[in-house]
């Protein structure tokens, strides 16, 4: 027989955090363009929080971390060296990859 109470009940209830990260999680779906996370593989939730999508998570850095320079080829990497060498010549006047943020 089930107890008459919640109190005499043998479970702890959830807490906030549980509670949001099954929220942001509800809206995962194996279609990315009806998936929260829209594929990219983390829900942002009510509380500022991220939480890894159950369809499309497969590693990806959290979004909060992202560096944009990681997508960029080669030659993208050259050319914004470039354009942030001449935007800031007194910054980086010497020249070498040392002097850059990259």
């Amino acid at each position: 027989m089930y107890p008459m109470h919640p109190e005499d009940a043998d479970f702890t209830y959830s807490s906030a955090v549980e509670i949001d990260r099954a929220h942001a999680r509800s809206g995962c779906d194996p279609d990315p363009a009806k998936c929260v996370c829209r594929g990219r593989g983390w829900i942002g939730s009510e509380r500022d929080s991220h939480y890894t999508c159950l369809a499309h998570y497969t590693g990806q850095t959290h979004p909060e971390m992202y560096d944009p320079y990681d997508d960029m080829t080669p030659e993208e990497l050259e050319a914004e060296r470039k354009r942030i060498a001449e935007d800031y010549p007194e910054r980086y006047s010497s020249g070498t990859d040392d002097s850059l943020p990259f």
